[in-house]
This record gives C-alpha cells, sequence and structure tokens, in this order.
C-alpha cells in the first residue's frame, strides 16, 4: 500500500486541519510565554519582596505558591485555545472562493 503525499498547501486547505494549526499555534505561543513569563516573574517578585521587606527591617524569606503558579499556567493555555479557536471556527466557515474573489 503506498502512501500518498500532501502539500502543505493541500493539508491545510481542509477546514478541520486549519482549526487544529490555529489551536496548536496558540498553544506553542502560551507554552513560549510560560517558559519566558514564570522564571522572569518569579526572579522579579523575589527580588521586590526582598528590596521591601528589607526597607521594612523584615527578615525576607518569599516563598513561591507552586499551585497557584500552576493554575495560572493552566488557565493562560485554556485562555489562548479560546482566543484562538474561536476565530479559527468562523473563518473555517467561510468559502475559500469568497476570500480569493477580486473586488
Amino acid at each position: 500500500m503506498a502512501l500518498s503525499r500532501k502539500s502543505s498547501c493541500e493539508i491545510f486547505s481542509e477546514p478541520a486541519s486549519f482549526e487544529g494549526k490555529k489551536t496548536l499555534d496558540s498553544r506553542l505561543v502560551g507554552l513560549m510565554a510560560l517558559a519566558a513569563g514564570v522564571p522572569i516573574g518569579i526572579l522579579a517578585g523575589r527580588a521586590t519582596f526582598r528590596a521591601f521587606a528589607s526597607q521594612l527591617g523584615l527578615v525576607a524569606t518569599p516563598l513561591v505558591p507552586v499551585v497557584a503558579v500552576a493554575l495560572v499556567a493552566v488557565a493562560l493555555l485554556v485562555i489562548a485555545n479560546v482566543a484562538a479557536s474561536l476565530p479559527a471556527h468562523r473563518a473555517r466557515h467561510i468559502p475559500l472562493s469568497t476570500l480569493l474573489r477580486e473586488e
């Protein structure tokens, strides 16, 4: 049985694969934002807390709420998927001939 090879244009011309690609793109952007934002946010938050606590004369022992960080990460990915799937779903139902027609 020979496998047929499709070009990327043929693969993403189908409506279902277009919506899936947009959802995948949103996940990747969300994961990249988490990978950069979480460590930077934790470091900035710890530094700010230490500076504020030292001005008050307190012992600075900042704790990172791991559960809260994980919940925010999951929420970000869910919001990214919803934000990408709604326009992709709407665009899937527009005929290609309508999009390509000249005015």
